[in-house]
């Protein structure tokens, strides 16, 4: 498939976007935990919001898998957060 245009950036199908619902169960999260985290930022996890007052909300694969990197510890005492 390649990449699709979308309001004219470019979505790679090597970085797909996924809805709430499909992000929360890809970080094992609840769906209304994920919209917290939208609301406070924190933990703050980039996301894409489509224009209009109801506009889609999407995240990037790769979005999710950094978010999942940076929260990777080795220890408890690397637990700062």
């Amino acid at each position: 498939m390649g990449a699709v245009s979308v309001n004219a950036r470019t979505v790679s199908a090597d970085d797909p976007l996924y809805d709430t619902k499909d992000a929360a169960a890809y970080l094992a999260v609840s769906a209304s935990s994920l919209e917290r985290y939208r609301g406070t930022g924190i933990p703050a996890i980039p996301y894409i919001k489509f224009p209009g007052r109801r506009g889609a909300v999407r995240y990037r694969k790769s979005a999710l898998d950094a978010f999942l990197a940076s929260s990777v510890k080795r220890s408890t005492s690397d637990d700062k957060s």
